[in-house]
C-alpha cells in the first residue's frame, strides 16, 4: 500500500472507531503495514506514521485507558474538526450563494 494511502486509511479508521483502538487492533486492520514485520520494525513504522499525521495536523494520540474505555490509540475529535461556526443566517445565505 502506498503511504499516502496508509496515512489516510489509518486516520478514517481511528476517527470512525468509538473508543481507543489497541496496537493489536491495528495491527489486525492493517497487516500488510504493520502485521507482517517484525514486533519492533512494525512499531518503528507505526510511530513514524503516527508522526507524520502530527505533521499534518491530525492530533492522534495514546489514551491509557481507565474503567469507562479500554487503553489505546485516537484521534481526538474536539481538536480535530473545526468548531461550529454559529454565523448568523445572512451569512449563512451568503456562503450558500458563493458555493
Amino acid at each position: 500500500m502506498q503511504k499516502a494511502q496508509r496515512l489516510l486509511d489509518l486516520a478514517a479508521f481511528l476517527l470512525r472507531a468509538a473508543e481507543p483502538v489497541s496496537w493489536r487492533e491495528i495491527q489486525e486492520q492493517f497487516p500488510e503495514d504493520y502485521g507482517r514485520s517484525s514486533g519492533e520494525a512494525a512499531i518503528r513504522k507505526f510511530e513514524r506514521d503516527k508522526a507524520e499525521l502530527l505533521e499534518l495536523g491530525i492530533p492522534i494520540r495514546y489514551a491509557a485507558g481507565d474503567e469507562d474505555l479500554p487503553a489505546g490509540y485516537l484521534i481526538d475529535r474536539d481538536e480535530f474538526y473545526l468548531p461550529d461556526l454559529k454565523l448568523p443566517p445572512e451569512d449563512l445565505a451568503l456562503l450558500y450563494l458563493a458555493g
